[in-house]
């Protein structure tokens, strides 16, 4: 490979942008018709333990083609693409080598849609995951409250009273209990 594989400080300032900060080997090192680096390649894992306020997220940073590569998640409850502005969110890893990251995400609201998306910055440039990775926390499960008491109490029944105060909007069945 001799993109990028010259001597350190060989001058490189005449290649194009990303030129990795170091000259190429060969016939057109430091000239305009220099090759580009290549960025480098991250991707998105699924989420998972997700509950009801939290997951998992996290990528895998397949190659690096370039020294300092830096790993950021952009996160949040729409999708932004690649626009780092508009991401709600976002988790800053610092340098970073081949491999898997990942990062707990707590205090989410229950039942609701995120998105994240993987980013690695380098001398090479930015490179986004392929898409956003999409995932659901868990809905709160069904709560109710039994301060209505009994009525219509005789020797052989009576009426349980409760109020179904959320559910998860599944269809409900709840069952009473006595004895």
């Amino acid at each position: 490979a001799c993109i990028d594989a010259g001597y350190p400080a060989s001058p490189f300032a005449d290649e194009p942008f990303a030129n990795g900060n170091r000259v190429n080997l060969g016939r057109y090192g430091n000239t305009a018709q220099a090759s580009k680096s290549r960025s480098a390649i991250v991707s998105n894992a699924p989420a998972s333990e997700v509950s009801l306020i939290g997951a998992l997220i996290g990528g895998v940073l397949v190659a690096t083609n370039a020294p300092g590569t830096a790993v950021t998640i952009y996160w949040g409850p729409t999708d932004a693409g690649t626009d780092t502005a508009s991401w709600s969110n976002s988790i800053a890893f610092g340098t970073r080598p081949l491999g898997a990251f990942s990062t707990n995400l707590t205090g989410l609201a229950s039942g609701t849609p995120y998105f994240f998306r993987c980013r690695a910055d380098n001398a090479a440039g930015a490179s986004w995951a392929d898409s956003t990775t999409y995932f659901m926390t868990l809905a709160s499960p069904m709560t109710i409250a039994n301060d209505w008491g009994a009525t219509n109490v005789s020797s052989s029944n009576a009426w349980l009273n409760a109020r179904l105060l959320a559910s998860n909007a599944s269809p409900t069945t709840a069952w009473f209990c006595w004895g």
